[in-house]
């Protein structure tokens, strides 16, 4: 399964999509059977002519595999899924963002070559079950009500386009407070001008990494969208200072580096009991 292919990691994996599919695709075997939800142009021409030369199935979420999303709310995302060997209606997970759709279109690609061509048992029901009990920290993650405090680890561009597009859509909220911080190899610029224009404050804060590099430059970046910017190297004291500056009718969205957030993570589990998923 290649999941996507976005600019994320080129000191390893290359500096374009080309380079980043054509390591990806490594993966690849004789014969093999694959499931992708990439969708730049150049990626999948690589994967494509990858499975060409290995002889393997492929199977292309947008083509093969069809999905059409239901309801999508801070809670739960619903969605129909059509694949080659049927169609399954009403399919949920316990998770935000219209992105889980395209996810689970292709876990569900996976477990179709699974039953069908590996002869691996898996019934409907478990299937359901199984999308029904899903987990994932950190992924548009609601962890308190007035205010709403919500965390997402969007710590590349691509990944802060679809929290740019869930802030937009699925939350209902006064003002936002986003609480930042990047590692220095990120393309940073590009997610603060995807983020920092929706915010009425911006609070930038230092990642726990020695990829932190010039964290403080990342408010210079911040301040071209948002006149109310602040710089706080702690991150338990930069989240509660969100706190304190937000309203019941506001939210808070504290996003970037897997260190950053995981700390401040932490730090508000502490704070709050779980917010109920049925709130």
């Amino acid at each position: 399964m290649i999941s996507n292919v976005t600019f994320d990691h080129m000191d390893y994996l290359g500096e374009t999509i080309a380079e980043i599919a054509y390591i990806k695709a490594g993966i690849i075997k004789e014969g093999g059977h694959v499931v992708t939800a990439a969708w730049y142009p150049e990626a999948l021409k690589v994967i494509r002519e990858r499975c060409r030369e290995k002889e393997a199935t492929l199977l292309e979420v947008g083509k093969e595999i069809q999905w059409e999303l239901k309801e999508a709310t801070p809670f739960l995302t619903s969605f129909d899924i059509t694949t080659p060997w049927g169609v399954y209606r009403d399919l949920c997970v316990p998770l935000a963002g219209q992105y889980q759709a395209v996810n689970a279109a292709t876990a569900l690609g996976v477990i179709e070559f699974l039953r069908h061509n590996h002869g691996v048992c898996i019934t409907d029901g478990q299937l359901c079950a199984g999308f029904a009990r899903s987990c994932w920290p950190a992924r548009l993650e609601l962890l308190h009500q007035k205010p709403m405090v919500m965390l997402d680890v969007s710590h590349n561009y691509d990944g802060a386009r679809t929290l740019s597009a869930a802030l937009k859509e699925i939350y209902d909220y006064r003002n936002l407070i986003l609480v930042l911080g990047m590692l220095g190899d990120k393309e940073r610029e590009k997610v603060v001008a995807e983020l920092a224009p929706l915010a009425s404050m911006v609070i930038i804060t230092k990642p726990l990494s020695p990829r932190a590099g010039d964290w403080e430059k990342l408010a210079d970046e911040a301040r071209k969208y948002v006149e109310s910017v602040r710089v706080i190297e702690e991150i338990s004291q930069a989240v509660a200072e969100a706190i304190k500056e937000a309203d019941d009718q506001d939210m808070i969205c504290i996003t970037g580096s897997f260190y950053m957030v995981a700390e401040a993570r932490g730090y508000l589990l502490e704070k709050f009991s779980p917010v109920q998923k049925n709130a």
